[in-house]
């Protein structure tokens, strides 16, 4: 049990972490808006033609 004394304490950390986490995520997505970190995906040939989904066998 948790003696009655930390109650507050754990009752403020939940929102803390989570004001904590979506300011970082907001500023890592304005960071990536600003300038983003990698240039588009290389797009490679398939080897093999890949048959319609319902000729497609598990």
């Amino acid at each position: 049990m948790v003696p009655e004394q930390l109650l507050p304490v754990v009752w403020a950390l939940f929102p803390v972490m989570h004001v904590a986490h979506g300011l970082g995520f907001a500023a890592g997505l304005a960071r990536y808006a600003v300038r983003p970190d990698w240039e588009t995906a290389e797009r490679l040939d398939s080897v093999r033609p890949v048959p319609p989904p319902d000729v497609a066998r598990a």
